[in-house]
């Protein structure tokens, strides 16, 4: 499950998060930029669960402003 999530404000602003089975990697920053990475451990996610914690993640963003990709999305 992969979540692509530009801003939509005048920011510029990424988010991409990933649920793997060892756990979820975020990779955010500004376009045109490489951005920052972090990996959280599947144990460390909510309930153990990566997918859980992406879909947590995810909806802030949204209420946050960012809107989803649907062409880079796989849900």
């Amino acid at each position: 499950m992969t979540y692509d999530l530009p801003d939509q404000s005048t920011s510029g602003k990424f988010w991409i998060g990933e649920a793997r089975p060892e756990g979820l990697m975020l990779h955010w920053g500004k376009q045109g930029t490489s951005g920052q990475q972090r990996f959280i451990p599947a144990d460390k996610c909510e309930s153990n669960n990566a997918v859980l914690e992406l879909e947590a993640r995810a909806a802030k963003k949204l209420r946050d402003g960012y809107v989803l990709n649907t062409t880079k999305s796989s849900l």
